[in-house]
């Protein structure tokens, strides 16, 4: 994702951090796993597109997830 789409993005994102989306074939058990193994995780929605959710790691960078 270009910086210059993300500077004024609603959710605060840290621009320092690399844009990076993992891939998966079914995002509804993905999400499942992740919560179940104690990460926050974003609901799936397609209001930015094709349908996604965001994870967060420990140091509270958050990394988007598409099929």
């Amino acid at each position: 994702v270009p910086l210059a789409l993300m500077r004024n993005n609603p959710d605060g994102l840290d621009l320092a951090t690399p844009s990076i989306a993992f891939q998966v074939d079914d995002l509804e058990t993905e999400r499942a796993r992740l919560l179940g193994a104690g990460v926050t995780a974003t609901e799936i929605s397609s209001a930015r597109g094709p349908r996604s959710f965001a994870f967060s790691d420990p140091e509270g960078r958050w990394f988007a997830v598409t099929n």
